[in-house]
């Protein structure tokens, strides 16, 4: 799928800000972010209006549930 998230505040996790940036999502690749600027559309490619959102591309959910084994603390009973 191929979109367009437009006009949202993105952050690029080394401590930037882009105010009402648009971020160009092909497949699975961002291939461009455009500044302050307003892309309206893109022929194959859906909009989605993010006024007032935060997007922060390449945030990866990596937590894990573990169970089953013995807990090891570390500390000496």
């Amino acid at each position: 799928m191929n979109l367009i998230l437009a006009e949202a505040r993105l952050i690029d996790g080394v401590g930037g800000k882009i105010e009402n940036g648009t971020l160009i999502i092909e497949g699975e690749l961002i291939k461009e972010v455009a500044c302050g600027g307003k892309v309206l559309e893109m022929p194959g490619f859906t909009r989605i209006d993010c006024r007032g959102k935060t997007v922060m591309p390449g945030l990866i959910d990596t937590h894990v549930h573990v169970s089953g084994g013995d807990v090891v603390s570390g500390i000496d009973d």
